[in-house]
């Protein structure tokens, strides 16, 4: 499926009303795209990007100079600003708010600003916001996306149209992953743990995931013949890793892997050779019920808990007294 056909299968509530406003010309200055990450938010604002400026049809045709332009981002009068790494200051937003005062440099009319994360703005660049979205310029197409709206001014929410993303199941998010060229053990780990914080085309070359498959599955192997390798590989390959927000988004997905891999023992579910076989092998010689409560047990103190390595060199004491 095409990101149109996903969107209209998957958020019909959400095609439906864009759509009409496309249908209609009547397209909102700004659209707020609420709801978990993961739920083709991401993957429909490009494509109503792409729509406005497309050369082709109502909806973005996708294969058109202007389509692959808004997607690899060269297109000059469409501007990202991104919160997933940084917080988003007042001057990201000035200077958003100066280029789009000058003169389009392409012949349509709509210059358009995607702010991904936009709970991720501080105050002040949510007030400059604010003041830009209350005197919305023509032509103006704003695309906000949070999964954290609580966080987001309410008078920023009051002037976007808020359309609301459903989660998509595990099975969509696996078939969605393999549907891009994703091998299966790959789209496994993405729709378990990946999904709400990477997006599929990018999350493949992603440190942080990079990092997480080497050290889960040299832990896996390592864990049943070699307790020490196993806490090597952590405590050295893991914890001690050069950039610390790299690790703790690595340990994140560590974490709550481990805790679908010991549930997977209980049925020995196959994803491919290498998973079904580890997974044999567990079930087979491993205490993975008390393995798995450890697990647990880390993986609820992790949002109150500052030090990631303190925690994981905690769990790993408890594995090694049940091992």
């Amino acid at each position: 499926m095409n990101n149109l056909e996903l969107l209209k299968d998957k958020q019909e509530i959400v095609y439906k009303i864009l759509n009409n406003s496309l249908v209609n010309q009547k397209l909102s200055h700004a659209y707020m795209f609420t709801g978990p990450k993961g739920s083709l938010q991401l993957e429909t604002a490009y494509l109503l990007a792409q729509s406005v400026v497309c050369e082709n049809g109502l909806w973005a045709c996708g294969t058109c100079d202007q389509c692959q332009r808004i997607l690899e981002n060269t297109y000059p009068d469409f501007i990202i600003l991104d919160g997933q790494d940084h917080l988003i200051k007042k001057e990201e937003v000035l200077d958003l708010q100066q280029k789009f005062s000058l003169t389009a440099f392409e012949e349509s009319a709509y210059k358009i600003f995607m702010i991904k994360d936009a709970h991720r703005m501080t105050a002040s660049a949510a007030n400059s916001l604010l003041k830009f979205l209350e005197e919305p310029s023509d032509h103006v197409l704003g695309i906000l996306i949070s999964d954290d709206v609580e966080s987001v001014l309410p008078t920023i929410m009051s002037r976007c149209t808020n359309l609301n993303f459903k989660s998509l199941s595990f099975e969509d998010v696996y078939h969605l992953a393999l549907n891009e060229g994703m091998d299966e053990r790959d789209a496994y780990y993405y729709s378990k743990v990946v999904d709400k914080s990477l997006k599929t085309n990018e999350f493949l070359e992603d440190e942080s995931y990079l990092l997480f498959k080497s050290i889960f599955e040299r832990f896996i192997n390592a864990l049943l013949e070699n307790p020490d390798r196993a806490l090597y590989i952590i405590q050295n390959e893991l914890l001690k890793h050069s950039n610390k927000a790299e690790m703790n988004e690595a340990a994140r997905m560590f974490l709550d892997m481990l805790i679908v891999f010991l549930n997977d023992a209980m049925s020995k579910s196959p994803i491919d050779g290498w998973y079904a076989e580890v997974l044999s092998k567990y079930h087979s010689h491993m205490n993975y019920l008390e393995l798995l409560a450890i697990t647990l047990e880390t993986k609820n103190k992790v949002a109150s808990h500052i030090n990631m390595p303190l925690l994981m060199d905690q769990m790993m004491f408890k594995y090694r007294e049940v091992l």
